[in-house]
């Protein structure tokens, strides 16, 4: 159980937590950005992940104008649906004419459901779909979403 707590310090620090007489992990690693501002010169991954991917017909064509949102962490789809409040909404992203999206970017070490809608189709809604690890790249690739017609 001891391996999850080095996880979440900065790659910059591989060895702070295979040095257990250091006194732990947590204070080691603030030097390279856990407390957030110290790390954030040093590049792009702690802005989150991009998600990329596409929405398709049952056929694999790509439906232009579906919308897909990503909501905050914690926040399920019937909670959403319910109060259709915009401040659930971590990132939403519109197809384009292939149906490809890009939506983000979603922070890293967190789970979002996840709801595709497009007119004509039935909607999908998944709470948790999209998992995302603390290591994460900053862009990340989805499998294919296909619609069933409506």
């Amino acid at each position: 159980s001891g391996s999850n707590a080095p996880a979440p310090s900065p790659a910059s620090v591989p060895n702070e937590g295979k040095q257990p007489k250091s006194g732990g992990s947590k204070i080691g690693g603030a030097s390279g950005g856990v407390g957030g501002s110290a790390g954030e010169p040093s590049g792009a991954s702690r802005r989150g992940t991009t998600i990329v991917g596409q929405v398709t017909d049952q056929r694999g064509r790509g439906i232009e104008g579906a919308l897909i949102l990503a909501l905050q962490p914690g926040v399920s789809v019937r909670e959403f649906v319910q109060s259709r409040s915009e401040s659930q909404v971590a990132a939403q992203s519109e197809t384009d004419r292939s149906g490809e999206f890009s939506l983000g970017p979603l922070g890293k070490g967190k789970n979002y459901s996840l709801l595709v809608i497009a007119q004509g189709y039935q909607d999908i809604a998944v709470d948790e779909a999209l998992r995302i690890s603390g290591n994460a790249p900053d862009q990340a690739q989805m499998q294919p979403i296909a619609l069933p017609k409506d």
